[in-house]
């Protein structure tokens, strides 16, 4: 980018691929809309992250409970007639934390804990409608979660109704 504010930072740039379109279309949905909904259901877990960390800082408990899981950026983009999503790069070793079933990983891993925690929260601080899952990325800062809810199960690759 050429703007000073996204120019120091490396940004990857995510196409669907043939087969995921293909899900998207059986949907019902066009892949404009969808990738839309992916932005939105990213900033929707950012805002959740974001708001643990606030709740940390007012209780004072920073040095106890140390960094919280972020949100990397990400932006709706389009690549002549291709929508794409524009998202931050992060640095680091990749490791999935929580899978889209619940599944919990990495054994008295700190991070994982923390994953765990934003979990819980995201369900309690919604008032039990949503919880975020898919809870995957390097260290604290996350990328492409999947958000289910009482109505809904939504992810990155296809969206399911519950009926």
């Amino acid at each position: 980018s050429l703007d000073k504010e996204f120019s120091s930072t490396t940004w990857v740039v995510k196409k669907y691929m043939a087969k995921a379109v293909e899900d998207i279309k059986t949907t019902g949905q066009t892949v404009e809309y969808h990738t839309k909904k992916v932005v939105q259901m990213h900033y929707l877990s950012r805002n959740i992250a974001a708001r643990l960390e606030e709740e940390v800082r007012k209780k004072d408990v920073v040095a106890v409970f140390g960094p919280t899981m972020k949100y990397n950026r990400i932006f709706f983009g389009m690549i002549g007639d291709e929508c794409v999503t524009i998202e931050e790069y992060i640095e680091g070793k990749f490791t999935k934390y929580i899978n889209n079933n619940g599944d919990i990983f990495g054994e008295g891993d700190i991070y994982r804990e923390k994953a765990e925690n934003l979990v819980h929260y995201s369900y309690y601080t919604s008032e039990k409608e949503l919880m975020l899952l898919h809870i995957q990325g390097c260290g604290n800062i996350l990328c492409d979660q999947e958000i289910a809810s009482k109505s809904f199960y939504a992810c990155n690759d296809m969206l399911f109704c519950s009926g």
